[in-house]
């Protein structure tokens, strides 16, 4: 041999952790006797066999690599390195699969070889990025550990694990799902969709209580009650339209009447809150925020309400500046304010005037003028799904014989998967989905995006008073331990 392994007793530690069939009679492995001999041509064949355990391998407490420099070695030294390195290249590789299948016994057998979790192979991918592309958190998790990543990259990784493990299972079921089955009504999409609001937004982590005029709860709706939808919007508001102020003044007056009264108590309003919004609305320039909801005023910061009584939607359908200031206010977070009153039937009984009657009255009368907006178009013929949903709640034996109407402007949204994901709720094990089938435009609500404070959530708003008839048509969906009981309407708008 180039050299005697027992004069390397004066420069470290006796270490030989390789043992077994891989050691010759003295001791060495293939790699290791390669060196001592400055055999090239071998090391590289042995390379290949051995991999990379064979490179880290340490004999007398020393790698291959480590004795070929401790000898000066250099041409030695030079092949190791390449062999090291290719064969490091081939277990980030295998690390990478080993990843993306939940191999836990093989990652921790590479890990402890020094192999990299965060070093990115071909296509730009670490074997974090395998990990959380297959929806293996806890694969994840370990891999984060070994590499001490810090916190916010490890939640941002354990989040895209979440949603492709949800979108994997939604392709599953969507799979195995027959629409033609007996009991199902619901096409493969729609199916798919209410599946991708239940599971994959929750793994996003998307707030379940940001849409709550989508979404309302069980004691929200006056079923079998079509009297309420013939006496008109003047019997909810208990007093008569032409007594009442119809100007942005008087708005205001009513909205600000609010802070000390019975009626925000009652109610539960918070009158700061919702004086507030009034006066972002009226009197100053939107802006973009994050709020519960969501991004307010995106994409339409600095416009004022004037600017928004310029829209062409406003222009053609003549809509006032209290009928804009009213409708973008009912799309704020105050919408309760007037809601609330709508559907207090004691109050309706009792002839109490609604406390923001002129708010209530501008809303409504802006959705009558909105629904004319495109009348002579061959769109407004055509058929439309809208979806809106009820938390922890069952559809009755009543509301399917003689349908619902609601008393309050009744939101709904295109967007199936945000209806069901709302509908969900935090703690509730049922949900009721409305399934709204519209014939033409004058029997469905009006689009609100283009002056929504809440633009993402595709609103359409019908008129109160909006009267529910069930077609005979329902269905249950189970996902994510939760029921939904979908049940197909169509609708009279007053």
């Amino acid at each position: 041999p180039r050299w005697d392994p027992m004069t390397m007793e004066d420069k470290g530690t006796l270490n030989c952790p390789l043992s077994g069939p891989g050691l010759d009679k003295g001791g060495f492995s293939a790699l290791h006797r390669a060196t001592m001999y400055g055999d090239v041509d071998s090391i590289g064949s042995i390379s290949r066999v051995g991999g990379l355990p064979m490179h880290l391998a340490r004999v007398r407490g020393r790698t291959a690599a480590e004795i070929a420099d401790f000898f000066g070695l250099e041409e030695v030294s030079k092949v190791l390195e390449c062999g090291l390195r290719e064969e490091m290249r081939r277990a980030e590789a295998c690390l990478g699969i080993a990843a993306g299948r939940g191999n836990a016994e093989l990652i921790g057998c590479l890990l402890e070889h020094g192999v990299s979790p965060c070093v990115r192979g071909e296509g730009g991918l670490s074997a974090l990025d395998h990990a959380a592309a297959a929806g293996e958190a806890e694969v994840v998790l370990q891999l984060a550990a070994h590499a001490n990543l810090r916190t916010e990259v490890t939640e941002e990784l354990l989040l895209r694990a979440r949603v492709a493990r949800a979108t994997s299972e939604v392709t599953r079921l969507v799979g195995e799902y027959d629409p033609s089955s007996e009991g199902n009504f619901l096409s493969s999409e729609e199916y798919q969709r209410i599946l991708d609001g239940v599971l994959v937004r929750a793994a996003e982590g998307v707030s379940m209580d940001r849409s709550a005029r989508i979404v309302t709860e069980p004691n929200d709706m006056v079923v079998g009650e079509f009297r309420h939808a013939a006496k008109g919007i003047e019997k909810l508001l208990a007093v008569d339209p032409y007594d009442l102020p119809k100007t942005l003044e008087g708005m205001e007056a009513e909205v600000r009447a609010l802070k000390g009264s019975w009626e925000c108590k009652q109610y539960g309003l918070d009158p700061e809150m919702v004086i507030a919004e009034f006066d972002y609305v009226v009197n100053q320039a939107s802006s973009e925020k994050d709020c519960p909801q969501g991004l307010r005023d995106q994409g339409q910061a600095g416009k004022r309400l004037e600017d928004f009584c310029m829209h062409p939607v406003a222009v053609e359908v003549g809509l006032k500046a209290t009928e804009v200031a009213a409708l973008r206010f009912y799309t704020s977070s105050a919408f309760a304010a007037i809601n609330l009153p709508l559907r207090d039937q004691k109050r309706i009984e009792e002839g109490r005037k609604h406390p923001l009657a002129v708010v209530t009255l501008m809303v409504y009368d802006g959705i009558k003028k909105l629904r004319g907006y495109g009348a002579s178009d061959a769109s407004a013929m055509k058929s439309m799904v809208l979806w809106r949903g009820l938390k922890n709640v069952r559809v009755t034996d009543k509301f399917v014989e003689v349908g619902g109407t609601e008393l309050a402007p009744m939101s709904t949204t295109t967007n199936l998967d945000v209806a069901a994901h709302y509908a969900v709720g935090r703690d509730c094990g049922t949900s009721l989905l409305f399934r709204i089938v519209t014939d033409n435009q004058l029997q469905r609500g009006v689009d609100l995006k283009w002056l929504s404070v809440f633009p993402g959530e595709a609103e359409v708003l019908f008129a109160p008073l909006t009267y529910m008839q069930p077609t005979g048509r329902s269905q249950k969906v189970e996902a994510g331990g939760h029921t939904f009981t979908i049940v197909e309407v169509k609708t009279t708008t007053s």
